[in-house]
């Protein structure tokens, strides 16, 4: 037992390890690719950064060129500019929408970018005509390189913090990858033995199942041959009990017929009570061969049995003793069960015969036999395993003398009699009907009053197939 709970353990810690390791393994993963991303992240930045730069100053070279030249056609860099360079800031705006720190660069940045295209029109519509005086136009260019140094620094800054993130993504990154494989080799390494464990010890149980399936196969037919040998005795032992008994019951009476006149009437009072007890021995011997019938029986018997046929054909057996006691029997519409035919024939002859049998004096015996299908929870005797299982409950309930519950244990035991002197039997009817019930998988039961009657609860399965 404790080397079971030491195995239990051992896969426990096993399994808790593993999926630490895997943890680790996925999260570092994670962490190896969210570096990776990080490393995209900023490189985009950067670039759509140094696109935003790079258009501002295309801007400013067409101005330039044609407040040299006087050709419209240096304008048209300026004109796309404005275009593209909205689209880059809106760009920048999603790419550090994380980041407050950039978003406030962000922000500087457009305003510097609004301030120089303020004063790039400014100067292109003072230069309409050529009426600008040089000094004027001097004065506006100087002012313009000023915002261009001032957007220059900028974005030098908003790059210089991309790339102090940059930094510490590669170093994550390098970290990831060179603990990765480690952990990844760790991890194979601990399946394996994992794999290798569980193997070992799943072999060691199978072949300690088999070893145990071969001793119990081998206690089978150790137990069938004792069955068989016990059948065997007990027939012998029955016949060869049988035959003393037999001559004992004929010479007995045979001497009380021939020798009657020179018999005395206590000779003849001992030989009629050695008849009685030689025919009650009689009667005890073919009990328990019945009984050790009943004991072992076989899968391949059980059929669908008609309870309602077995009742009929138990009545006609009972015929006489039922006109002798002027006894009436009444029953519901019995189901089919999946059963030993014969079986259930002893079954109901001795619970219907112990009804008539144990009848009050100068009181027909009435008997009720009812069914009604009950699931296994309502069964005291049924386990949890049976809880949900249908099983037919079928009442047998007579008017007769009853007996005290205190006793309840007793009855079904075998050679236990109530009624020691004033009914003829056994004691071992209701021991046998209890041995056909749990041969069938069922339950037996019983209530009683004095004098009041008793009822005999039979449970059996309620189907009509193995």
């Amino acid at each position: 037992m404790k080397t079971k709970n030491l195995h239990k353990y051992l896969l426990a810690v096993t399994l808790l390890v593993l999926i630490v390791i895997s943890y680790l393994s996925f999260t570092r993963i994670q962490r190896l690719i969210k570096s990776f991303d990080g490393i995209d992240h900023i490189n985009q930045v950067i670039i759509e950064l140094e696109k935003t730069f790079s258009y501002i100053k295309d801007a400013e070279t067409g101005q330039r060129g044609y407040l040299i030249s006087r050709d419209s056609a240096f304008l048209e860099p300026y004109i796309n500019a404005d275009d593209n360079i909205v689209k880059s800031i809106t760009i920048l705006d999603s790419l550090v929408a994380n980041n407050e720190k950039q978003k406030e660069n962000l922000k500087e940045l457009v305003r510097l970018i609004d301030t120089r295209f303020m004063t790039l029109g400014s100067l292109l519509k003072k230069d309409t005509g050529r009426l600008v005086a040089d000094i004027v136009i001097d004065s506006i260019m100087r002012i313009g390189m000023k915002n261009m140094n001032e957007i220059d620094v900028q974005i030098g800054v908003m790059i210089n913090s991309e790339y102090e993130q940059l930094q510490s993504n590669e170093k994550a990154k390098r970290h990831y990858v060179t603990q990765s494989p480690w952990f990844t080799f760790l991890l194979a390494l601990f399946s394996i033995g994992v794999i290798v464990y569980a193997y070992t010890r799943i072999n060691y149980q199978l072949k300690k199942s088999e070893n145990i399936q071969l001793a119990l196969e081998e206690k089978v037919k150790e137990l069938e041959q004792s069955n068989l040998d016990l059948e065997e005795f007990s027939y012998t032992s029955s016949h060869d009990l049988q035959e003393p008994l037999r001559k004992i019951i004929i010479y007995s009476e045979r001497t009380l017929s021939k020798k009657t006149d020179t018999l005395d009437d206590e000779a003849k009072n001992w030989l009629g009570i050695t008849i009685v007890a030689a025919e009650r021995m009689r009667g005890l011997i073919n009990d328990l061969l019945s009984y050790s019938r009943i004991v072992n029986v076989n899968a391949e018997v059980f059929y669908p049995t008609d309870l309602n046929k077995v009742i009929n054909d138990v009545e006609s057996d009972l015929q006489e003793m039922i006109f002798e006691k002027n006894a009436v029997i009444i029953k519901d519409n019995l189901p089919i069960v999946f059963a030993i035919a014969n079986h259930m024939d002893r079954l109901f002859l001795n619970l219907i015969s112990n009804a008539i049998k144990y009848a009050k004096k100068n009181v027909p015996p009435v008997i009720n036999i009812t069914c009604e299908e009950v699931l296994g929870s309502t069964i005291g005797e049924v386990g949890s395993g049976h809880a949900k299982e249908k099983y037919y409950k079928i009442s047998i309930a007579d008017n007769g003398i009853g007996f005290d519950e205190k006793y309840l244990s007793k009855i079904f035991v075998i050679f236990q009699r109530l009624h020691h002197n004033q009914y003829n039997g056994s004691g071992i009817g209701l021991a046998i009907c209890k041995k056909i019930v749990f041969n069938h998988k069922g339950f037996i039961t019983a209530e009683s009053k004095l004098n009041e009657g008793s009822v005999f609860h039979v449970f059996l399965p309620a189907k009509i197939h193995a």
